[in-house]
């Protein structure tokens, strides 16, 4: 990591094979490289530093406009901040994004650590609306509100470990599969003499879900992702059309191509 900064100053105190320090610093960009690189705008920070020695009683702040990684950002985030032995440890990490918001906390190591970096964070009322808009998605869209709960390790040893769920917050929400559309306007689908499969496909053209289920779990093998889709009953008494749509172990790779692929005319 080699961020420039403007206006630090700090001020310390050493022994033989210990330092105590305390300083702030403005940086407009940090970025750290994993997997995938992590980079934090707009940073303000005052942060006691300690190497070889007891951390220091009084935690410093940290706080940042923007942390983007693994294709997610964290807006407006806040939290108290240590840095000891080349580790800087975030515990109660504050942030919004999606239309909601969300806590959890934060560890990254600068240097040789067999565990560089280690989160975990939730959130609740996250827009699906917002996430879908945000991350481009115009094969598909969702509605519907989630609050999820995330834990990701990146280790020496084992590269990439991450572990996350997402469920639907009250009220459900909807999924309109713009795919469908294409295979309802095809020859193959006009030409089914029955109408059995293109009577499926248009129920399925916009699927009102009560309940939202998702997991989601990425190793060095790759990712994998299962979904479960409540239908909602219709007036809220009669059964749906479609009782419920499940995905298991489908490959994230494989879903990336498919809904966040941009066509090109």
């Amino acid at each position: 990591m080699a961020p420039r900064g403007r206006g630090g100053r700090g001020r310390s105190r050493s022994a033989a094979h210990s330092v105590v320090a305390a300083g702030d610093a403005e940086l407009p960009r940090v970025e750290l490289r994993f997997t995938s690189p992590i980079v934090v705008t707009g940073v303000r920070a005052t942060i006691p530093l300690a190497w070889g020695a007891p951390a220091p009683a009084t935690a410093g702040t940290i706080a940042a406009d923007r942390l983007a990684a693994y294709g997610i950002a964290l807006d407006r985030l806040r939290s108290s901040a240590r840095f000891a032995d080349g580790r800087l440890v975030l515990p109660d990490v504050q942030y919004v994004h999606y239309g909601g918001q969300g806590s959890g906390s934060i560890e990254a190591a600068v240097g040789a650590s067999p565990i560089p970096l280690r989160t975990r964070i939730e959130g609740e009322h996250i827009d699906l609306a917002a996430v879908t808009q945000a991350f481009g998605l115009t094969v598909a869209h969702l509605t519907g509100r989630v609050h999820y709960f995330f834990v990701l390790q990146h280790s020496v040893a084992h590269g990439l470990i991450a572990v996350g769920q997402a469920n639907s917050e009250e009220g459900g929400g909807e999924v309109g599969i713009e795919a469908l559309e294409k295979l309802l306007n095809s020859a193959k689908v006009q030409g089914e003499s029955t109408g059995l499969l293109r009577k499926t496909l248009e129920s399925l053209r916009v699927f009102s879900y009560a309940s939202l289920d998702a997991e989601v779990r990425v190793a060095q093998g790759g990712g994998h992702v299962s979904l479960s889709l409540e239908g909602r009953k219709r007036l809220g008494i009669f059964p749906p059309p479609v009782k419920a749509i499940n995905f298991s172990n489908v490959p994230l790779a494989l879903l990336v191509r498919t809904f966040a692929h941009r066509e090109t005319q």
